[in-house]
């Protein structure tokens, strides 16, 4: 048997546990090792995919909110739309405003539009003629306003009635000296 000193010993059993550690590490904990940075690539591969999967969820959502907007919007259009079997209670409901709003009221059909296409909408023009004061033109204008097919005013022609006005038509004999005439343009568009 070899005899060693306590030196040789300690180096001899130092080297020993030096190659046991190295072979742990090698055999142990490498795979360890291996295995951690396989996971961490896994996870970040699942994080992109769940923030990927996030920001498509949040397309979606804002496009659905898009989608009723354009909806709400669609309806009030479709509303503003007069169907061209009711034009007529359209000028009816034009004339019981004025009436209404104690207005003395001359309608005519200006002109009218055809579309030639689906996509362009037809369109009729009418001139309003208007008799009384100012204070009930502005309740006319608010009565038109608020219809839920609102025409588009296209002019606005305001003037003031002199006594000879008034006196050269018969059906002016309600209005006073300093009530207005007033010419409004409109225009609504036909489904």
């Amino acid at each position: 048997m070899i005899k060693l000193s306590v030196k040789q010993k300690i180096y001899l059993y130092s080297g020993l546990a030096s190659a046991i550690i190295i072979a742990i590490i090698f055999l142990v904990l490498n795979p360890l090792f291996s295995r951690i940075k396989i996971c961490s690539e896994k996870l970040h591969q699942n994080q992109t995919e769940l923030n990927n999967l996030f920001e498509k969820w949040e397309q979606i959502s804002e496009f659905k909110k898009q989608s009723q907007k354009t909806e709400d919007q669609l309806k009030k259009i479709n509303q503003a739309l007069i169907d061209k079997d009711h034009i007529l209670e359209f000028i009816t409901e034009l004339e019981e405003a004025a009436s209404l709003t104690n207005n003395l009221q001359e309608i005519r059909i200006t002109s009218q539009s055809s579309s030639q296409t689906k996509k362009a909408a037809s369109e009729l023009k009418f001139q309003i003629l208007l008799y009384g004061n100012f204070n009930n033109f502005v309740r006319f204008l608010n009565y038109l306003e608020n219809m839920p097919q609102s025409p588009y005013l296209e002019k606005i022609q305001i003037s003031r009635l002199s006594a000879t006005e008034i006196s050269a038509k018969e059906k002016l004999s309600f209005l006073q000296e300093g009530d207005i005439k007033t010419l409004i343009n409109i225009k609504i568009f036909l489904e």
